[in-house]
């Protein structure tokens, strides 16, 4: 009996891990906006620069511009 409960507790544990998400090292803004729009993730941004150009075309910064969409990465908790 004491077996099981110690399986199915280890179980949990890992089950748990997947629900609150996971420890991230990322190195692209791509990443960042994919990883920060999920929940739990503890995201690390690898050292560098990041440049917004590299994420979003010229064309797509004017359009939100015009359209007054200011925000172009959404984080969530």
């Amino acid at each position: 009996m004491k077996k099981i409960s110690h399986g199915l507790g280890i179980v949990l544990i890992c089950l748990l891990g997947k629900v609150y998400g996971a420890k991230v090292e990322i190195s692209s803004l791509r990443e960042l906006a994919f990883h920060a729009a999920q929940s739990g993730n503890e995201i690390t941004l690898s050292p560098g620069v990041y440049q917004l150009v590299d994420f979003l075309t010229a064309d797509s910064m004017q359009a939100r511009r015009e359209r007054g969409m200011f925000q172009f990465i959404t984080f969530s908790g």
